[in-house]
């Protein structure tokens, strides 16, 4: 085949792809331009976490407008969980139902068998994620208050002081670590026997998978994101976010678990469903739909 047939084979086959929804209007601008299809691939739903996080009703207005508008005209997009897939769904939108489906975020999966799951941190827990009302650390700290098990978060937030004096005020023992690199927070995982996240809503937690991939045992809020990956007592635990979840949430960490267990159902979890290798070739499928339209 000669160079130019083959540049003007891959011109043909082009697709534009926006990796956020506030990304999605460029990507709109490009594919009008360019006339290729365009692809959105979201990680949470900005609509959903605009009202959870209580902003503003005209930024509200404008996440819904911008799903809106993206969803109508892209000709591919994917959200990250089911319960996304519903909202998108249900009476708020109107998705063309061709072009609409789940593509979950990925980590890498590591072998069990590559893991030391018996030396590893048992009277410490590990959180990662931002010190914000959404993670709702508050609940963790005082489910821990007088306990002899020390609660490490790793992340930075506006709410850094109000969770030190908190962790004071109820007696619990609270280490909180800036943010580090990626590849040094995978390896802090496979320290800790315990990973825990407490929060009032997500997306799809890539904390909570990557926690499972390093063979963590992995207890989490009730939320519908949470227990679409978690199958209680399968391959971590859930808990409400009450005081009875407190309890909960105190039991399990005192039980006698099957580490090697669980720790065998999540990592086969993420081979599963969330490993690379699966999540490029939906990727790869979605886009080979696209060029062939193209």
């Amino acid at each position: 085949r000669s160079p130019s047939r083959g540049l003007g084979d891959v011109y043909k086959r082009q697709v534009v792809k926006s990796n956020q929804l506030t990304a999605g209007w460029t990507g709109l601008i490009c594919k009008l331009f360019f006339s290729k299809p365009l692809y959105v691939r979201t990680g949470y739903d900005a609509y959903i976490f605009s009202k959870n996080e209580k902003k503003s009703k005209f930024k509200q207005i404008l996440f819904f407008l911008l799903t809106q508008i993206v969803i109508i005209f892209s000709d591919h997009y994917t959200v990250t969980s089911s319960s996304d897939l519903k909202f998108i769904t249900s009476k708020y939108f109107l998705p063309k139902s061709t072009n609409l489906s789940i593509s979950p975020n990925w980590v890498t999966y590591i072998e069990p068998s590559s893991l030391d799951i018996i030396n590893r941190k048992n009277k410490s827990i590990l959180s990662v994620g931002r010190l914000e009302e959404q993670k709702n650390y508050q609940f963790i700290i005082e489910a821990l208050s007088n306990s002899e098990f020390e609660l490490s978060i790793i992340g930075t937030g506006s709410m850094k002081e109000g969770l030190i004096n908190l962790a004071h005020t109820v007696k619990t023992n609270l280490k909180i670590i800036n943010n580090i690199s990626n590849s040094k927070l995978m390896e802090v995982y496979k320290d800790y026997k315990y990973f825990i996240l407490s929060s009032n809503f997500e997306g799809n937690p890539k904390v909570l998978l990557e926690a499972m991939s390093a063979g963590c045992i992995p207890i989490v809020s009730n939320i519908q994101n949470n227990s679409e990956i978690i199958d209680d007592g399968y391959n971590g635990f859930l808990f409400d976010l009450d005081n009875k979840g407190k309890d909960v949430l105190k039991k399990i960490l005192h039980d006698d678990l099957d580490f090697r267990m669980i720790t065998n159902n999540a990592t086969n979890t993420i081979k599963l469903r969330f490993s690379l290798e699966k999540i490029a070739s939906q990727e790869v499928s979605n886009l080979q739909k696209l060029t062939s339209r193209s």
